[in-house]
């Protein structure tokens, strides 16, 4: 439902990237293919509804007291047997009307616009929730509209009115919402986003100085094999074991090898498992340094969100991408899933608590021939039937039984309800005030 209330889907990364020694954080931002587009932002429906009809509302409901007062023709209509309530009814419904109108509109259009992409699947709970983003849209339209009457009623020049609506409306949607954004980063201080980044790289860059320190406490099998085979022999088995992708050199620690002595193989995967394990060892300690990022992050982002509770234009955006689900609270939940995800990977590479040996081979490491077995059949039957022997059985990895990424993007309707009942109870809370002053106020009126 981005394309009803964009939110933050916009402002937040929408992929992260899962691994071993990369745990997701808060750090990923959507980009975009033409930096200097960023200058012009894009409009969705609800942030239409927020400023356009929002002052839209304004021009409709500034003279539905004063401008007929000026007129005459308020004092004309009293002067007949009709109630003031039901004139008073008449306006207000008459001109949210006139709003709802475009809204309707803009909402049919929305939805034909989502029904041509192939790739969104609507069901009966998409359309529970536009309907609520709708209901909202009217709640936030009324309370314009009635604190205009509330005005109108009170100042007897239409053009007053007006101004005063204006600084309101300026006040309320614009200033309101940007000077909470600026109390919340001097109340709830967070740190630079570099220094972080700093600790960061201070732990992922103690992983290698690890590496070559196990290298050099466990040479390769080779070495000690010299003095059993020929110059000859060890270069060539030497040469079996550089067929691979290494993490440097020749060290224990490969990401993919081809074949090597049986021997051989085993000493990678010793350092493999020691290797890998100490990558998930420091990925984990960078994911709770960014985590504490996130969470300072997120005590601001709650601090904006309470005091521009004064703000109708804030709560009722905020109520909306809740609804439509693309609000920061399901970034926020989509980045602890993926953490999870993680996890349930890793537990997937584990063997009986170690790594097992698909790590960076295709083939059990009991299955490769010894340095002495494969010196013997390259001897005596040569190399060309050794190629074929070491060939046998190399093929693609099977991960049919891979945990899946299970994720809803959009959460429970009934907790996204509770989640925003406080900025509903203040959109309800609004309306009643604000339509029982204007009420009391022109039932008090001198129409003359």
């Amino acid at each position: 439902l981005s394309i009803i209330c964009e939110g933050a889907d916009k402002r937040l990364g929408t992929s992260v990237t899962v691994a071993i020694d990369k745990a997701p954080t808060i750090v990923e931002e959507r980009g975009t293919r033409n930096p200097l587009l960023a200058v012009f932002p894009s409009f969705d429906l609800t942030m239409i509804i927020q400023f356009i009809l929002s002052l839209l509302v304004l021009f409709f409901s500034y003279n539905t007291i004063s401008g007929e007062r000026e007129q005459g023709t308020l004092q004309l209509i009293l002067s007949n047997d009709i109630p003031r309530h039901t004139v008073l009814l008449g306006n207000f419904f008459g001109g949210m009307a006139s709003v709802v109108f475009p809204l309707v509109i803009g909402l049919l259009l929305s939805i034909l616009i989502i029904h041509t992409d192939s790739m969104i699947l609507i069901n009966a709970d998409y359309y529970l929730r536009m309907f609520i983003i709708f209901i909202l849209s009217i709640l936030y339209f009324s309370v314009f509209y009635s604190l205009g009457m509330l005005i109108s009623s009170k100042v007897r020049r239409s053009s007053t009115v007006l101004i005063i609506l204006l600084f309101i409306w300026v006040v309320s949607v614009i200033i309101l919402p940007r000077t909470a954004v600026y109390l919340a980063r001097q109340l709830v201080k967070v740190p630079d986003r570099a220094i972080f980044d700093s600790q960061a790289e201070t732990q992922l860059d103690e992983w290698p100085e690890k590496m070559e320190q196990y290298w050099k406490e466990h040479p390769s099998p080779l070495n000690s094999l010299k003095g059993t085979f020929s110059d000859n022999d060890i270069r060539f088995l030497q040469s079996l074991r550089s067929r691979g992708h290494f993490w440097h050199g020749l060290a224990p620690f490969a990401w993919e090898v081809f074949y090597a002595p049986k021997e051989v193989m085993e000493w990678y995967y010793d350092g493999c498992i020691y290797g890998h394990n100490l990558r998930i060892e420091y990925a984990d300690r960078v994911w709770q340094i960014y985590k504490d990022y996130q969470t300072r992050l997120n005590r601001q982002a709650e601090l904006v969100r309470f005091l521009s509770w004064l703000s109708p234009s804030w709560v009722f955006y905020h109520t909306a991408s809740s609804v439509a689900g693309t609000n920061e609270a399901i970034y926020l939940r989509f980045l602890e899933n993926a953490a999870n995800y993680r996890h349930e990977l890793i537990n997937y590479m584990k063997n009986n608590g170690e790594f097992d040996y698909r790590l960076f081979t295709t083939k059990p490491i009991e299955s490769f021939l010894s340095a002495k077995e494969i010196i013997n059949i390259r001897n005596s039957q040569g190399e060309k039937e050794l190629e074929n022997i070491m060939n046998y059985g190399i093929g693609p990895l099977d991960f049919s039984d891979l945990p899946r990424f299970n994720y809803s993007i959009i959460t429970d309707l009934r907790i996204s309800m509770a989640y925003i009942l406080p900025e509903i109870l203040i959109l309800i809370f609004l309306n009643v005030f604000l339509f029982s002053f204007a009420w009391i106020s022109f039932l008090r009126a001198d129409v003359r």
